[in-house]
């Protein structure tokens, strides 16, 4: 057995790691303790509000508001990207970011069109995608002037 303890291991009825039988990693109760103190953690983080806790990172709430430049927008379809402003370690930008033209708030006249909408100011709020927890989306934009 690895040194190390299984993430996935938590005493219960069945005393099995989810990783079943041949899994390497240390078992026991002061694992099992961690493990279900761990997710109780991250439980409570998500009901209020905290997304994740990305390495490196402070956490970060789904109600900040952010800025940044859309990158693309297709017209047809009614999606695009956008490059955030915020910088991370090493002055490089966050990963470009989803947006639908449905979660657009700002008046109608500043809604992208998919002409000349590359490089404009946006404001938004970085949520955690629905269809997909490991990506961010915006939601609530507007242009910015």
């Amino acid at each position: 057995k690895s040194s190390k303890p299984c993430a996935y291991f938590a005493t219960g009825d069945d005393n099995k790691c989810r990783n079943g039988d041949g899994c390497p990693r240390e078992h026991g109760p002061h694992v099992s303790d961690a493990n279900i103190s761990n997710w109780l953690r991250k439980a409570a983080n998500a009901a209020s509000g905290i997304n994740k806790v990305r390495p490196g990172k402070a956490p970060v709430k789904a109600d900040s508001i952010r800025m940044g430049r859309i990158y693309s927008y297709d017209g047809n379809r009614g999606f695009g990207w956008i490059t955030p402003d915020q910088k991370v370690g090493g002055g490089r930008t966050e990963p470009r970011i989803f947006f639908h033209v449905n979660d657009w708030v700002g008046s109608a006249t500043t809604k992208p069109t998919g002409v000349g909408d590359a490089r404009r100011r946006v404001r938004y709020v970085r949520v955690e995608d629905d269809r997909d927890r490991s990506r961010w989306k915006a939601t609530g934009l507007s242009a910015l002037q």
